[in-house]
């Protein structure tokens, strides 16, 4: 009675693939975006302190209790910033995901069609008196933008009804004038060209007069237009009421009608991101790449022939099958 063989070869022993962890993950995606601010963001899909100290080396910050990291840069660095955190994030071994308007995709081809010439600086703010509201201030595209940022950072508030900010209607008159500095200082620091009535902010030293003032935006007409101006007189007269005008209130000095605003100066330099060199590598990163290399040197390599399996469960080497 003949033995039939019956013969199968084993397949070569691999190593098993790494698992998914919290310090070998490769899937860690850290997305890049702005806030209603203007600050650009980062936020990491799931915790990693790695990540988190790779944002910090990177220049961002997270306020206590946030989930997002924030880096406040100026309107023209924004995309060359957040390319550079996208690359040497990618470099690190992180998965990085931008909103297109922030890192453009490489394989987009550019877009042929001549733009007007950017913008250098946002538009103009301009600070004075309302007869009704107070001190406000005016842009040519208010209610957005990193101008708005500004703006309210030093304690205005939007007003969509007239298309401008103002200040709290209890606010005393010597607080809002001290706003009203801070914010053309705030501006002048951040390079934002700006315009303020001596009535509010007198020239100093440094500052010069300008024959004409800018165009302040205009109020937006809509249905309810009368009623939110008589709610903001009923306002008034109730702050008016509460905190009263100083008794001998500061004459302001004679000016011609040519030298009505004063320029707000820009102070020092633009500041600049500096980005570092390299970002650590993330984690599990040299372990992946040295199971991928592992890998694909078993596979490349020749081996020697692999043992024939008979029946009864016993190897034979090409060796013994030649005696």
């Amino acid at each position: 009675m003949s033995h039939h063989h019956i013969a199968t070869h084993r397949r070569a022993e691999l190593p098993p693939p790494l698992t998914t962890g919290a310090t070998t993950n490769p899937d860690l995606t850290i997305t890049l975006g702005l806030d209603d601010h203007g600050h650009l963001t980062a936020a990491p899909d799931q915790p990693s302190p790695a990540a988190d100290h790779a944002l910090v080396l990177l220049g961002f910050t997270r306020p206590r209790g946030q989930r997002l990291h924030l880096l406040d840069v100026s309107p023209g660095q924004r995309s060359d910033v957040a390319t550079t955190c996208a690359r040497l994030l990618t470099e690190a071994g992180y998965e990085v995901a931008a909103m297109p308007a922030l890192v453009p995709d490489p394989d987009r081809p550019p877009d042929q069609t001549p733009g007007p010439e950017p913008l250098r600086g946002d538009p103009t703010v301009v600070i004075t008196r309302h007869p009704v509201l107070g001190i406000t201030a005016t842009t040519a595209d208010p209610g957005h933008g990193d101008t708005h940022r500004l703006i309210t950072r030093s304690g205005f508030h939007y007003l969509p009804s007239h298309s401008l900010y103002v200040l709290p209607f209890d606010i005393p008159h010597d607080q809002a004038l001290a706003a009203a500095t801070e914010l053309a200082d705030y501006l002048g620091a951040h390079h934002v060209p700006a315009t303020v009535s001596p009535a509010i902010h007198h020239p100093l030293p440094g500052q010069r007069l300008t024959s004409q003032a800018p165009e302040a935006a205009a109020p937006r007409r809509r249905q309810n237009h009368r009623w939110t101006t008589r709610v903001a007189q009923l306002l008034r007269a109730a702050a008016n009421r509460l905190v009263p005008e100083p008794s001998n209130p500061p004459t302001p000095p004679a000016l011609s009608e040519g030298t009505a605003w004063v320029q707000v100066p820009l102070r020092g330099h633009a500041p600049r991101w500096t980005p570092p060199a390299a970002l650590p590598p993330a984690p599990g990163m040299l372990l992946r790449t040295h199971a991928a290399r592992t890998f694909t040197s078993l596979c490349s390599a020749p081996g020697p022939a692999a043992p024939t399996v008979h029946h009864d469960g016993h190897g034979t080497s090409p060796a013994r099958r030649k005696r």
